[in-house]
């Protein structure tokens, strides 16, 4: 549980800069100290956005004892969307969210998609999901009663219920409904590094609220003859949202999915995206893997099933790239392919 040390005795120590704050988490065996020093370890603002720094930093208490300690900060909100069904948007969020908890980082998983996919993937379900987004968007209750912790270290969950699909008629009746979940998450956005919003298939209220509250957006992209029209279309609504809402929002890239390099309509579909999106589309690519499909039906993000696997290595170079765009670091490899299952 975390925990806020009230005191600095450090004296000599510099003055901390007025954005940083500091929250101690103990290691296993030891109780916090009352007389702890806060000194912070690393001038780094943004852990999420240096790869290469991870948040944690070991303090030590004027007592001898250690701690671990993390810059809690304003989080990145990565909304997962595609107007076009079918295209591994809860697979991508899921697995995208699984890996970042896994570095250190904590992570928030918002469950936008009345269907509530994601709220299974990690292990919940909806007909017994007391509150909800869906109770969170309407008003009933604070997003941050209605977080749910996971099995899985550092990763947290707003779980979907049945009722979601009934707000996409009351939020139009309701004040700000395009901003309602945007309004709803800026209490949490400094208790994460990162909150990862899974988005529905369509272009509705819902939708528009999840694009509304995020400052990028990662677009799955499948192989089919539709993908291209369906990053069109979703280019143009956060365009609208950016002009009538006065919401900085862009897509942050666009990451092909169900990719087999061996096939023809692969390397077709590819070669048109990287014609009409070549700043947007990713290098990695998420190959089909037989060891993606088995972890959605056993309700696991696939590092937990087969971590070795060509699915899990390719997730880990998505988050990686996340981060380098990010920061504006964009890699240009010829390869970023985790590999291929048949």
């Amino acid at each position: 549980m975390l925990r806020r040390c009230s005191k600095n005795l450090s004296s000599k120590s510099k003055p901390r800069p007025k954005w940083a704050r500091s929250y101690l988490v103990p290691g296993e065996g030891f109780e916090p100290s009352r007389d702890c020093s806060q000194r912070i370890l690393s001038p780094s603002r943004l852990p999420f956005r240096h790869p290469g720094f991870h948040p944690f930093v070991t303090l030590f208490s004027l007592s001898g004892k250690a701690f671990r300690s993390t810059l809690i900060l304003v989080a990145d909100v990565i909304a997962i969307a595609n107007e076009k069904g079918g295209t591994g948007k809860t697979t991508t969020a899921v697995n995208v969210a699984a890996h970042l908890a896994a570095t250190g980082k904590r992570v928030l998983l918002v469950d936008a998609d009345p269907q509530a996919n994601a709220t299974q993937a990690l292990g919940f379900s909806p007909e017994n999901v007391a509150e909800s987004v869906y109770h969170v968007l309407i008003g009933d209750v604070d997003a941050t009663s209605a977080v749910r912790r996971t099995q899985i270290l550092a990763l947290d969950v707003l779980p979907a219920s049945q009722e979601l699909a009934g707000a996409t008629v009351e939020l139009l009746d309701l004040p700000d409904r395009e901003t309602r979940l945007r309004a709803a998450l800026e209490p949490l956005r400094s208790l994460y590094d990162v909150i990862i919003v899974d988005c529905p298939p369509s272009l509705g209220i819902l939708t528009v609220n999840a694009l509304a509250a995020a400052d990028h957006v990662v677009v799955p992209v499948d192989i089919s003859s539709f993908a291209i029209e369906g990053l069109k279309k979703l280019t143009n609504t956060i365009d609208l949202i950016r002009d009538n809402l006065a919401i900085d929002v862009a897509i942050l890239g666009a990451v092909l999915t169900m990719h087999e390099r061996r096939s023809r309509l692969s390397r077709l579909v590819e070669r048109e995206m990287r014609t009409l999106f070549p700043e947007q589309l990713m290098e990695t690519r998420i190959p089909r893997s037989v060891h993606i499909a088995e972890s959605g039906i056993r309700n696991k993000p696939v590092f937990l099933m087969a971590p070795e696997s060509a699915g899990a290595n390719a997730y880990r170079m998505l988050v990686d790239e996340v981060a380098k765009r990010l920061v504006g670091d964009v890699p240009r490899d010829e390869e970023r392919l985790g590999g291929e299952e048949q």
